[in-house]
């Protein structure tokens, strides 16, 4: 899958509402922070029995605005574990949600904490001093899952017990949409887009083993959305940053790229108020404006048509539209030395 990374940047980095209008993710983050503090009690206890207790160093790998360590800490407070010392490390690639994390951990008086921008694909850690690495809802992002693995093994401490933790949206995720698309297609084949392609959960699980991780657990947990209407579950989408950021080759474009439309051709006030379109008729052929125009056209009037569909297929008994996630769950460990 090619994924525009600077996409990526831009919409994680512009997604202001992403704390308060995440969902999935608080669930697997939970699963997540679980697991960490079991590891935690487990490390400590034995550590202290030896006589040596080291400082433990946890990696966040797309860490965004910083949840994960604010779990990790609540967990520990609301289990009355101690005070445990351990140094935080947040990676991510959109730097303004990085800014927005160090912000949130100065307003909650963390001062352990270490937030570097830098891609997941290729982390900046390779001396193996790492005792947990943890990703939350970040691999279907990736372009190639083997430089992540690759990246997370390179950093992990072998010579201790060490714990690796991932989520990510796996294949079957928003089903829904992709066999509206799909039927869309069957009907008028003449304008194509590329949707996001979910990552298979059990190729993951054997990447991870290739690599010489031991797996503990693998689980795929199915979750639904809800909202009014098919344009809410698209925009509850694009609101946390989460939007189509394939790499469009020409002639082919994102669906849920946010467009607003002014013009009065379609009267439907539902679509209207929310996509606008701009066609300049004096356009400049050197530089084919008006192709780009009738572009951002064709994508308003694909969405329409997709997401009126949508609604048609995919209202429960109680008229709330509805979209799957797949969320694949993978903890792993590799034997130290």
């Amino acid at each position: 899958m090619n994924i525009d990374k600077n996409k990526i940047k831009k919409n994680f980095s512009n997604s202001h509402q992403y704390d308060s209008a995440i969902s999935y993710h608080k669930i697997t983050l939970e699963i997540i922070t679980s697991d960490i503090l079991d590891f935690i009690l487990k490390y400590y206890a034995d550590n202290a029995n030896n006589g040596c207790v080291k400082k433990l160093n946890i990696l966040d790998a797309g860490c965004g605005t910083g949840n994960g360590l604010l779990y990790i800490k609540n967990k520990i407070n609301r289990n009355h574990a101690g005070d445990f010392n351990f140094l935080y490390l947040g990676i991510d690639l959109a730097l303004g949600a990085l800014k927005r994390g160090k912000l949130k951990f100065k307003t909650n008086g963390i001062s352990n904490e270490h937030l570097c921008c830098s891609d997941c694909e290729d982390m900046p850690i390779k001396n193996k001093t790492i005792n947990i690495v943890f990703s939350n809802m970040v691999l279907h992002w990736l372009n190639k899952p083997i430089g992540f693995v690759k990246s997370v093994k390179n950093s992990l401490n072998l010579n201790n017990d060490n714990l690796f933790i991932c989520s990510f949206l796996s294949e079957g995720t928003l089903k829904e949409l992709n066999l509206c698309y799909d039927e869309y297609l069957s009907n008028d084949n003449t304008r194509s887009i590329a949707l996001h392609k979910f990552p298979d959960a059990n190729h993951i699980k054997n990447l991870l083993v290739s690599q010489g991780f031991i797996i503990e657990e693998f689980k795929i947990i199915e979750y639904k959305e809800y909202a009014d209407t098919a344009l809410e579950l698209l925009k509850k989408i694009n609101i946390i940053g989460a939007k189509n950021s394939v790499n469009n080759t020409a002639g082919v474009n994102s669906l849920n790229h946010p467009i607003s439309r002014t013009d009065n051709t379609d009267h439907d006030n539902k679509f209207n108020e929310n996509y606008e379109i701009k066609i300049n008729k004096n356009y400049d052929n050197k530089n084919n404006n008006k192709s780009l125009c009738l572009s951002k056209h064709s994508r308003y009037l694909i969405l329409k048509k997709v997401l009126k569909d949508y609604e048609n297929k995919y209202t429960n008994i109680e008229k709330n539209v509805f979209a799957s996630y797949n969320l694949a769950y993978i903890k792993a460990k590799i034997n130290k030395h």
